[in-house]
């Protein structure tokens, strides 16, 4: 493998577990901005608390999934990788339905975040499933 491959390979992983993180950050500290970039209101402790939870918590633990896969035995690494692209690609699959069912939403955020997952999804899923 050429140096260049291996660090596309690495980043392969590496950018979405760093946009997973980050998206766990900002969940946790801005639920408020997260509910209202779909034009929705978070105006409860409890609304709040669930988008920390759901949003802040899937997005840490695939972070941590994302992270750690590199020191985890081949096949774990796989598995780490593939969960979390799986859960992407489902992500974006109900993102496009509801779009669909929900008909005439702009590109943005629906459409953007459609595409978003769907990267996220092929390159964990060609980090796991291509030779190293």
């Amino acid at each position: 493998m050429t140096q260049a491959s291996a660090l596309f390979h690495s980043l392969q992983l590496i950018l979405p577990a760093a946009l997973f993180a980050t998206m766990g950050a900002v969940a946790l500290g801005r639920p408020r901005w997260v509910v209202g970039v779909f034009g929705g209101k978070a105006d409860t402790k409890e609304s709040r608390s669930e988008v920390r939870a759901v949003y802040g918590g899937f997005g840490f633990g695939a972070a941590m999934l994302l992270f750690s896969a590199p020191a985890l035995p081949p096949a774990m690494a796989q598995g780490a990788a593939l969960a979390v692209a799986v859960s992407s690609g489902g992500m974006a699959l109900a993102r496009a339905a509801a779009a669909c069912i929900e008909r005439g939403q702009r590109l943005y955020p629906t459409w953007f975040f459609v595409f978003v997952e769907a990267g996220l999804a092929g390159s964990l899923a060609r980090w796991a499933l291509v030779p190293q």
